[in-house]
């Protein structure tokens, strides 16, 4: 049986939470922590956290393709997505429809994590 330092083993904890909710962000990233000193600034890393949901692009047709069948074939979601956006049905794209259904997804996840992404985050700096 493998044994790990408290760090790891939180960083362990950190990657199965990723790959429950499916987030393409890296939470163990250094930059995310850096100033992070305390519980009261859990609010600061959500933030960081949603600015970097937002940094997440599809910037090749294949990928977006790829993605927008296996997660809204239809199209109904991305395309009230974009147009709830404010963006003309005309000037729509397969990049741009993904980005925004994966960035709603994305957003969504840590919005159903936020209370166990907070434990995780007051774990982590015990041990940081």
């Amino acid at each position: 049986m493998e044994t790990y330092t408290p760090k790891e083993a939180i960083e362990r904890k950190i990657s199965d939470f990723e790959f429950k909710y499916r987030l393409d962000i890296d939470l163990t990233d250094p930059s995310l922590w850096e100033g992070m000193q305390n519980e009261d600034q859990f609010y600061e890393f959500f933030d960081l956290l949603i600015d970097r949901v937002h940094e997440l692009e599809f910037i090749y047709y294949g990928n977006s393709i790829k993605y927008l069948m296996e997660n809204d074939a239809s199209l109904n979601e991305s395309i009230q997505m974009a147009i709830d956006c404010g963006f003309e049905i005309e000037k729509l794209n397969s990049e741009l429809l993904a980005t925004l259904h994966h960035q709603a997804t994305q957003l969504n996840a840590l919005d159903q994590a936020f209370e166990e992404l907070n434990r995780l985050f007051n774990d982590y700096l015990k041990v940081k």
